[in-house]
């Protein structure tokens, strides 16, 4: 895959480099798309790549542009209510199962409207006053992280639309189509000793509000398994019988489980007999020693307890973190 773009600073000509590197990330991202693959959404939780880029721009537009700048004329009114996701002190907006129903704008208008915003942001930029700067700064290295956020989902989001086509095509034709690396090695775990711990944001680089304060908090003694579970562990239990024995999972997840009809991993399916799994590089068979992805908290902590384990907790995970 790209490179992503490194973290960001809040010295001016640094940020600004930083700002059209991120930027044009997000339209490198989209570089392999056909025009027809920018409006599809097959489920609620996945949002067409037309509105991920519209969405992206409207953020500095909306957040940046309209705030700092008095007077302010948007590009396009009506995209304040196309483009917001769930900023309730912004306005309405488009219902987000129905993003994919919207035709207009189109994809030429959408990359209009990126580049027409891009260029106000670079003349604001270079142009604001230094105490302007200083508070738009800051909203300005939120939108970059904001918009790195969505490309890690815009990548998830091309799969899954890659994944509902019967055709399942391929993202890129030049991905590796996967390895085996051999038998893993029998899994040991690391011991951790328990104690008060501080958890959180430290302070030192960017962060969001909801991981501050920092504060203390009480880890008994743990394990960490010192490996991933694999893609070959994981098939154990389904072969198990997992996914139709009610005692391995919460009573939630069991409900979940029958009512969408889970059998595998998303990403997952049965071809004549045999187990493959959908990548950003077509199908391919199966690697048995890779780490298993794409299952859901649900299926993890069902997994753990048929395996005679449990799940690590966030504090457990901050506190190993801190210490490998």
């Amino acid at each position: 895959m790209l490179e992503m773009p490194a973290a960001v600073t809040r010295d001016r000509k640094t940020l600004i480099e930083q700002y059209h590197k991120v930027r044009s990330f997000s339209e490198e991202l989209c570089r392999p798309l056909e025009i027809e693959d920018y409006v599809v959404q097959p489920v609620e939780d996945v949002s067409p790549p037309k509105w991920h880029i519209g969405h992206m721009t409207w953020f500095f537009e909306q957040v940046v542009l309209h705030q700092f700048q008095k007077d302010y004329r948007p590009f396009k009114p009506d995209y304040y209510f196309v483009f917001n996701s769930y900023y309730d002190s912004f306005g309405d907006r488009v219902q987000r199962n129905l993003r994919g129903t919207l035709s207009r704008p189109t994809v030429k208008d959408v990359y209009e409207y990126r580049r027409e915003i891009d260029q106000r942001m670079d003349k604001f930029m270079h142009e604001c006053d230094d105490k302007t700067w200083e508070a738009a700064a800051r909203i300005i290295e939120i939108g970059l992280n904001h918009e790195q956020q969505h490309q890690e989902l815009f990548v998830y989001d091309i799969k899954y639309i890659f994944s509902a086509n019967p055709l399942f095509p391929s993202y890129r034709d030049d991905l590796p189509q996967g390895k085996s690396f051999g038998e893993p090695s029998p899994a040991t775990f690391i011991k951790f000793s328990g104690g008060i711990y501080e958890i959180g944001a430290s302070g030192d680089g960017f962060a969001y509000d909801n991981e501050s304060p920092r504060h203390k908090a009480l880890i008994r003694d743990f394990a960490l398994m010192d490996r991933p579970v694999t893609c070959g562990e994981f098939l154990e239990f389904m072969n198990d019988g997992a996914y139709d024995d009610p005692i391995l999972w919460l009573s939630d997840a069991w409900a979940v489980l029958r009512e969408r009809q889970w059998r595998a991993p998303d990403h997952w399916y049965q071809i004549e007999g045999e187990w493959k799994i959908m990548t950003l590089g077509g199908l391919r068979p199966i690697v048995p020693d890779e780490p298993v992805a794409h299952v859901s908290y649900y299926e993890a902590w069902a997994f753990a307890r048929w395996a005679g384990k449990r799940l690590p907790t966030e504090f457990e995970w901050e506190r190993a973190s801190q210490t490998l």
